[in-house]
């Protein structure tokens, strides 16, 4: 099987949807030898930043010298980038035979009347397998959606981490804050380390440490850094939670200045990256943002930056972005372009249009098109935000490769 029928193989798993609830994974994994037990692990939930941590803790632990796997989604630009070691994304030759034996054992062909795996818990029970394979020494796991009942809660943790809790998924998590910061407190294992992220709701923050006292587990709480500058509050908070977990994986073991090299060495594509349009110092900032945290999280780093935006290229998928976003506009004050994505969930463009003030919507076009229209049309910096999908066709326009997607970028040697 080639590469492109296994990942259209794997994708038709999307049709069993959200099925929370851990039976069907835990008795893959019990099949599978329990391949987790062969490296230490730190699961990461929240609503807010958990990506960006999960992979500022990966960038922080390879920098104190261990081996590590990184387990995150969605992707960008290939399922390969879900399957991280030492910051770069697994080769086709690693990942692919792993998916073809899943898949031949565990896919729908091979369930017979038991539930087949959901898409989630599938590429789940690959890091574990491919993590083991390429012995790493921890491995860092994003959970998905919630926490007590996703796909990565049956992975044992070393540490537990959860970062910033907001409102999001609360047809599965609970209207109030309070019920959904206990649904990712399904995490914490009792006696395991808690790393509790900076909470910007004294519910969240308050159920939290409920739950964490009630399974006895150590608590480290990370408040929000007081000596950082204004214009990286939003990254400091996430590297204080980082430091956390690598401390309290480590212990006497963390070295405060690998960490360091970690976080200068840390990369996160397609989150408030910035690069050069042309010689003129004129610059492109790509940011998935796409629901109510994203959009805020990008005002603020926005608005820390003084940051004079001239142009606008959003796109979106329908079930996505929801609420604010005529605000952010209006905000921005600068034209917008509307990117038509490639996937069949994306907006058209009479959907695009009509998010945008009549004022500032110039046009829409496949997003190769818009970009470049955008670029010739704006003298200054342009920003380019909205689904994970856009962010993956921009890569694409730019000719970058998933091998150039690292989290991890070791200065060179001198």
């Amino acid at each position: 099987m080639n590469w492109d029928e296994l990942v259209d193989r794997l994708y038709g798993l999307r049709r069993f949807g959200i099925e929370p609830g851990l039976q069907r994974i835990n008795a893959v994994l019990q099949r599978q030898g329990r391949p987790q037990q062969a490296y230490r692990v730190i699961n990461v939930a929240g609503t807010n930043g958990k990506g960006t941590v999960a992979s500022l803790i990966g960038a922080a632990l390879q920098a104190q010298g261990l081996r590590v796997g990184l387990y995150t989604s969605p992707h960008l630009m290939s399922i390969r980038e879900r399957f991280r070691v030492d910051g770069r994304p697994l080769g086709r030759g690693q990942v692919g035979p792993v998916l073809e034996q899943l898949l031949d054992a565990y896919g729908p062909e091979a369930v017979g009347q038991q539930p087949a795996l959901t898409f989630f818990e599938f590429t789940t029970v690959a890091a574990v397998q491919l993590f083991a394979q390429a012995a790493v020494d921890v491995a860092v796991f994003e959970v998905g959606l919630g926490g007590r009942f996703d796909a990565v809660n049956a992975i044992e943790p070393d540490v537990s981490v959860i970062t910033t809790i907001g409102r999001d998924h609360t047809e599965y998590l609970g209207e109030t804050i309070e019920e959904i910061a206990a649904e990712k407190a399904g995490i914490l294992r009792e006696g395991t380390p808690a790393v509790l992220g900076p909470q910007e709701h004294i519910g969240a923050r308050e159920e939290l440490t409920r739950r964490a006292v009630e399974c006895a587990a150590p608590v480290w709480c990370v408040e929000a850094a007081d000596r950082a500058e204004a214009a990286d509050q939003l990254g400091a908070r996430h590297r204080a939670t980082a430091r956390s977990a690598a401390e309290a994986l480590l212990g006497d073991g963390f070295d405060p200045e690998a960490f360091t090299r970690g976080v200068e060495a840390w990369r996160w594509p397609g989150r408030f990256e910035e690069f050069r349009r042309d010689d003129m110092d004129r610059t492109v900032v790509l940011d998935a943002a796409h629901n109510p945290a994203g959009l805020a999280a990008l005002r603020e780093w926005i608005a820390a930056r003084n940051k004079t935006i001239a142009g606008v290229v959003w796109g979106a998928l329908g079930d996505k972005e929801r609420g604010e976003i005529e605000a952010f506009f209006e905000e921005v004050g600068a034209p917008v372009w509307g990117a038509l994505l490639e996937s069949g969930r994306a907006r058209s463009e009479d959907e695009l249009r009509g998010r945008v003030p009549d004022e500032l919507w110039q046009s829409a076009a496949p997003t190769g098109a818009v970009f470049q229209r955008a670029q010739d049309s704006v003298d200054g910096d342009l920003l380019v935000f909205g689904s994970v999908y856009l962010v993956g066709e921009i890569y694409e326009a730019l000719g970058r490769s998933t091998d150039s997607l690292v989290t991890y970028c070791a200065p060179a040697a001198h």
